[in-house]
């Protein structure tokens, strides 16, 4: 009854964990696309090809996480659907940046992305640029105006 007990209050940490998560997940695409449409209707942005392609990618970011909600009952087995691919992390990472640049910018810290060589791995491009979202958003979060936040890489021996 114990070994049961157990088990079910690890399955609640872990559900509770995916949920908080998942809202932290959601807010930047929101944020992101809320804030190129304010500034589309504001006049802000011109309305370009390149801010309209910058929406519909966070919108497919948006699409992803509501897939993943969908298969919560596989992540929570342990068992998330992992696409392995050859991919850049540094590219990702870039990626990632710009498509936060916005957010650094109405907050006034600098980011600076800074030449880097190629980073090959084998992994899920949508985990890492998730991975990547979190960890340059948390940057954004607690670095005071005025601050600096600078993405950078490199290949070590091991």
């Amino acid at each position: 009854m114990n070994t049961l007990a157990q088990t079910l209050e690890e399955t609640e940490q872990r559900r509770l964990r995916l949920i908080s998560d998942v809202a932290h997940e959601l807010r930047t695409p929101l944020a992101t696309i809320k804030g190129y449409m304010e500034g589309l209707v504001d006049g802000v942005f011109p309305a370009t090809d390149e801010v309209f392609i910058a929406t519909g990618r966070e919108a497919a970011r948006l699409e992803r996480l509501a897939t993943d909600l969908s298969e919560l009952s596989r992540v929570e087995e342990g068992a998330p659907g992992l696409r392995f691919a050859p991919l850049d992390l540094a590219a990702v990472a870039a990626e990632v940046a710009e498509h936060l640049r916005p957010q650094f910018e109405d907050k006034g810290v600098t980011l600076r992305i800074a030449d880097q060589p190629t980073l090959r791995v084998l992994a899920d491009r949508d985990r890492m640029a998730q991975a990547f979202t979190n960890i340059i958003g948390n940057a954004l979060s607690y670095t005071p105006q005025g601050g600096a936040v600078e993405i950078t890489g490199r290949v070590t021996a091991d």
